[in-house]
C-alpha cells in the first residue's frame, strides 16, 4: 500500500470523527485511540466502511479504531504529518498523564509487570501438570 493511501485513510477517519471533535489522538499496536469531546457525533458504520478499518468501539473515554499491526503506525504518522496540531494535542495529553495520581501510577506499573509474566506462570503450571501425569 502506498504512503498516499495511508494519508487518505487517516484523513477519512479524521473527517468522519470531526476534526473539531478530537481532543487528542494516540495509538497502540493495533488501534488508533481518539479522545473525543462528543461521542454522539460519530457514526460507527461510516468509519467501518473505510478501507483497512477492521472495527471500532468506545472504551474508557476513548474512541478506538482497529486498524491492525503495522498499519496503525503508518496511518498515525500520516495524520500527524498532515496536521501537526494533532501531535501537539498528544504532547498535552502526555503532560496531563504525568500529573496523575501516584497511587494510580503504582498500581498501573504493578499490573504491567504481572501482565508480562502471566504467560510464563501459565507455561510453568502446564509443565508441572504434565510432569505430574508422567
Amino acid at each position: 500500500m502506498a504512503g498516499q493511501d495511508y494519508k487518505k485513510i487517516g484523513q477519512e477517519i479524521i473527517d468522519k470523527i470531526g476534526k473539531d471533535n478530537i481532543q487528542s489522538i494516540t495509538h497502540c499496536a493495533t488501534r488508533l485511540r481518539v479522545e473525543v469531546y462528543d461521542r454522539q457525533r460519530i457514526d460507527d458504520d461510516e468509519i467501518e466502511k473505510i478501507d483497512e478499518v477492521k472495527g471500532v468501539f468506545f472504551n474508557a473515554g476513548q474512541y478506538q479504531v482497529i486498524l491492525g499491526t503495522g498499519i496503525v503506525d503508518k496511518v498515525y504518522k500520516a495524520i500527524v504529518e498532515e496536521d501537526h496540531t494533532m501531535e501537539e494535542k498528544e504532547a498535552e495529553v502526555d503532560k496531563v498523564k504525568e500529573e496523575h495520581n501516584p497511587i494510580k501510577k503504582g498500581v498501573r506499573t504493578l499490573a504491567d509487570v504481572f501482565v508480562t509474566i502471566i504467560p510464563g506462570i501459565a507455561a510453568t503450571g502446564l509443565f508441572l501438570g504434565l510432569q505430574g501425569v508422567l
